[in-house]
């Protein structure tokens, strides 16, 4: 049986944590090939041009699109079930916030 050596890099990932802790509730971290896709960059870029134009509409088309890529197959429908206030309500803030958590988490040593 032949074993091979792993990388630096295979390490790294490795020890990168599963889940992260955001508000009190605990999630999955979003698959970390995302961070070199295209997709998920043209949307971020999308949310910076809707927040710098004060446009809150797209801000906010942008950012639920980028949750629905980030937990695709309805998973993200469990995100906002664990975002909601004691009103059941999810405050609209949150979700950037909640984002940018799970951006970092996916890469949190940059």
């Amino acid at each position: 049986m032949t074993t091979t050596a792993k990388t630096a890099k295979q390490l790294a990932d490795e020890r990168k944590p599963d889940t992260f802790d955001y508000n009190g509730a605990t999630f999955t971290v979003p698959d970390r090939a995302l961070l070199g896709d295209g997709e998920l960059t043209g949307l971020l870029l999308g949310v910076e041009d809707a927040q710098e134009r004060g446009d809150t509409r797209e801000l906010t088309a942008d950012i639920y699109a980028v949750l629905r890529l980030l937990y695709p197959h309805g998973a993200w429908r469990g995100v906002l079930a664990k975002l909601r206030d004691a009103d059941g309500r999810v405050p609209i803030d949150q979700i950037p916030a909640f984002v940018n958590g799970a951006i970092e988490a996916m890469n949190p040593n940059s």
